[in-house]
């Protein structure tokens, strides 16, 4: 048998008004023998389609934006025809799209206060009617108009939302993941070493907390660096302060100060001796330590015998002269040494 057929179906729209993006709109395929067509094609005028099925001769779609869409319906009737037919009307889709930018951050020293601006656009035909704000802090806050402005109270970094809804109901929104970045910069340090000789390496450690810190040590003796954690040594005795600076990445700035944080001092050797002569053997010599800015010492009895002793007693049992030396060690690679010459006579 032949078939022959001549249908041209119309297309129906629901909603009838207008609808929102985002809201789902229905197409009906009518005026068609329902045996004689075989499979259903929506354009649906964004440029997506739903392609050929049996089953689309009633089909839902969503718009994602705004704007003016032709629609195209296609029928394969039972004898593999294509038959196209229009939406005689553009089917008119409304609403906003939510936009806003921000400065990336700011400090509690300055208030925590951030300025957003919107830049949501209107879909042409109806104005926005309010701007609802979510500021990530589980604050809310519901506006008509501008400006639009925040106050942070504790650091972090803040997810943001804005939904606009227009005068026609349409809304939209849009959701910035750490919009916001709130400091609160804190300068700290610690040293390796509070006592150490001159030209000694002393580690200066940054323990500051911040976002992308830049960094200002002045090391008390005119000397400085912008190291997070420099390393210094200092080429004269004394004592000496210390300050850091910092900056972060916001502009928001702290500071720490040490008053006399560190002493600068070589070891200087000295001992006392009350005998240094006798006639006749043996001789008891007790020297005691006089030395200053020291951690340890070494004596050398120069009799083939020695002590580590701050304050050692030792007998010299044998006529000769001796050269009692005392080393001392300070803090650091550093050493210094004072001797005595003693006289034992006798055999």
């Amino acid at each position: 048998p032949v078939y022959i057929v001549d249908d041209h179906p119309a297309v129906t729209v629901a909603p009838s008004t207008p609808p929102c993006k985002y809201q789902s709109v229905q197409f009906t395929a009518q005026q068609y023998s329902v045996g004689a067509i075989g499979a259903f094609y929506w354009d649906f005028g964004d440029g997506t389609n739903s392609g050929f099925s049996s089953t689309y001769a009633t089909i839902k779609h969503i718009y994602q934006k705004a704007g003016s869409y032709n629609v195209t319906l296609k029928v394969k009737d039972m004898n593999g025809c294509v038959i196209t037919a229009a939406q005689q009307a553009p089917v008119i889709v409304y609403g906003p799209t939510a936009a806003f930018s921000n400065p990336a951050g700011t400090c509690l020293q300055k208030g925590g206060a951030i300025t957003f601006n919107d830049l949501s656009a209107t879909d042409g035909s109806h104005a926005i009617a309010t701007w609802n704000w979510s500021f990530g802090d589980n604050t809310a806050q519901s506006y008509t108009a501008g400006p639009f402005a925040h106050a942070y109270a504790t650091v972090g970094a803040y997810t943001v939302m804005l939904k606009v809804t227009d005068t026609y109901g349409c809304t939209d929104s849009v959701v910035k993941v750490n919009a916001v970045t709130i400091t609160n910069p804190k300068a700290a340090f610690t040293l390796s070493d509070t006592l150490r000789c001159s030209s000694n390496n002393i580690s200066f450690i940054n323990q500051s907390s911040g976002s992308s810190l830049t960094y200002a040590w002045s090391f008390g003796d005119g000397q400085q660096s912008t190291q997070p954690s420099p390393v210094h040594s200092y080429a004269s005795e004394g004592v000496y302060s210390v300050a850091l600076a910092i900056k972060d990445v916001f502009g928001c700035t702290d500071s720490a100060y040490k008053t006399n944080a560190l002493t600068i001092a070589n070891p200087h050797a000295s001992f006392n001796l009350l005998d240094t002569f006798i006639s006749c053997p043996p001789l008891i010599v007790s020297p005691q330590n006089t030395s200053q800015a020291y951690r340890s010492s070494y004596w050398d009895f120069k009799d083939g015998t020695s002590s580590i002793l701050t304050n050692p007693e030792h007998a010299y049992v044998q006529g000769g002269l001796y050269k009692l030396t005392l080393i001392v060690t300070g803090y650091g690679a550093c050493v210094d040494s004072a001797a005595r010459l003693i006289t034992v006579k006798g055999p």
